[in-house]
C-alpha cells in the first residue's frame, strides 16, 4: 500500500507547527545561541589561521574531549531530532550550543578574539550564511528545524565562510 502525504507529514499543513507559538521561542533561542558559539569558533578560526576545515576538526576534538562534552553532544542531537516533532525541544539544542563545549571559553586562555579586518569580514560572511538558513526556514515553513540546524552547524558554517573568504 502506498501512503499519501497528509496533513501530518511535512507538507504545508504539517509544517505549520514550526510557525506557531513555542516554535518561535526555539527560533529566537537558536539564533541567540549562534552569537556566543560563533564568537568561540571565530576565535578558533583566527588561531588556526583561517584554514577551511580547521574549525570543524577543532570542534570535533573539543566535543570529544571530556565525558561531559560527549553527553552534551548526545543530548543536543537527541533534542535536535525531537525538535522535528516538538519544535520547543530545540531550546535544549540552543542551550548546549551556547554553552559548549565545556572548557572552551569565549575569551580563551591565551588571547581573546582580535577584531581584525579579516575576522570582521569572516564574521559577516558567517552571519549571512546563518541568517540565510533561518530565512529559508521561515520562507518554506520550517523555521524551527532550520534554526536548530543553523545552531548545530556553526563550526561548519564558519569553515564554509573561511573557504568563501580565502
Amino acid at each position: 500500500m502506498i501512503a499519501i502525504a497528509g496533513p501530518t507529514s511535512l507538507g504545508v499543513l504539517g509544517a505549520s507547527r514550526y510557525h506557531q507559538g513555542l516554535a518561535w521561542l526555539t527560533v529566537g533561542c537558536c539564533v541567540a545561541a549562534c552569537l556566543p558559539s560563533g564568537l568561540r569558533w571565530l576565535r578558533v578560526a583566527q588561531r588556526e589561521h583561517y584554514l577551511p576545515g580547521s574549525v570543524s576538526r577543532f570542534a570535533g576534538r573539543w566535543w570529544r574531549l571530556t565525558p561531559t562534552n560527549l553527553i552534551l553532544v548526545v543530548v543536543a542531537l537527541a533534542a535536535a531530532g525531537a525538535s522535528l516533532v516538538w519544535p520547543v525541544a530545540g531550546v535544549v539544542v540552543a542551550a548546549v550550543v551556547a554553552s559548549g563545549p565545556v572548557g572552551l571559553s569565549l575569551r580563551g586562555r591565551t588571547s581573546p578574539l582580535a577584531w581584525t579586518r579579516r575576522v570582521r569580514v569572516l564574521a559577516a560572511v558567517w552571519a549571512t550564511l546563518e541568517l540565510a538558513v533561518v530565512v529559508i526556514g521561515v520562507a518554506i515553513g520550517l523555521a524551527a528545524p532550520l534554526a536548530v540546524l543553523a545552531a548545530v552547524v556553526v563550526p561548519l558554517a564558519i569553515d564554509l565562510a573561511c573557504a568563501v573568504t580565502s
